[in-house]
């Protein structure tokens, strides 16, 4: 008798359980109809990533945002601050196209940025114009 007893005291949970996962289900089905809320999954994150313009993708493949962010001063100012600082002007984009790829210091303090000699002018260049139209 008693492993009747047991048995049918499993399924009952086992029951149970499914049953609280089809209403916690149906709640989420039903909330779903009156609110639309994305949900961030691996695909739609790729997606997301290959939404970034050329710009971004050179900057996350060089080390700019180890001294850099967009909008908070690390060890270099933000791309902010420099957005602020210098206007999109083809004598200003050339001399920030210069200074990525040949270093410079003392505008921003006394910490020099490394040259990143690695990098083409087209490529430094779309990289300074993104940065330009940050506001």
């Amino acid at each position: 008798m008693k492993p009747f007893t047991l048995s049918t005291f499993v399924l009952a949970v086992i029951f149970t359980a499914c049953q609280s996962n089809n209403s916690s289900e149906n709640t989420v089905a039903e909330s779903s109809v009156n609110e639309i809320k994305p949900q961030l999954t691996v695909e739609s994150t790729n997606e997301i990533s290959t939404h970034k313009s050329n710009a971004e993708l050179l900057m996350e493949k060089s080390d700019c945002y180890t001294c850099h962010s967009i909008g908070t001063k690390l060890i270099g100012p933000s791309f902010n601050e420099i957005s602020k600082k210098y206007e999109n002007k083809k004598d200003n984009v050339n001399q920030l196209v210069d200074k990525i790829i040949n270093g410079g210091s003392g505008v921003w303090g006394e910490v020099p940025m490394q040259a990143h000699s690695q990098l083409s002018k087209e490529d430094a260049t779309e990289m300074v114009n993104f940065i330009l139209s940050i506001e």
